[in-house]
């Protein structure tokens, strides 16, 4: 595998993603209507830009760059979760899991009018053995 990059909207911070309700007595978390229509056109946009590659089944690393509208503190760590879900919706991964993704890195851009995250997926680097 290559170097692979796509643009997505600013994905919902993993707090906003999804909310709870009762099904037979007991309390469930389901998506939330923002996730979905976030997610929905995540994988659109990841589908065009992947072109019907079949699904990463090598280790990789995954690097986001954030990019806010504005500079509110925020956890960097809270909107990987949405991206490699989509990820593995749009058949980009295999999984999620620490089998195929071996690193994830989120670094934040400075704020900008039009906010999303670069996504970019390189081959996982073999650590070497200090000796």
């Amino acid at each position: 595998m290559t170097e692979w990059t796509c643009w997505l909207p600013f994905p919902p911070s993993v707090n906003n993603a999804f909310t709870q309700g009762m099904v037979r007595g007991k309390i469930r978390r389901f998506p939330s209507k923002a996730y979905k229509f976030w997610r929905a056109e995540a994988v659109v946009r990841i589908r065009a830009s992947w072109r019907a590659k079949p699904p990463v089944a090598a280790p990789v690393t995954v690097m986001l760059a954030l990019t806010p509208k504005d500079r509110r503190p925020r956890d960097a760590d809270n909107y990987c979760k949405p991206v490699l879900d989509a990820l593995v919706v749009a058949g980009v991964l295999q999984d999620d899991n620490s089998r195929y993704v071996r690193a994830i890195t989120p670094t934040w851009e400075n704020p900008a009018e039009e906010a999303g995250v670069v996504v970019t997926i390189l081959p996982a680097q073999r650590k070497l053995a200090c000796g």
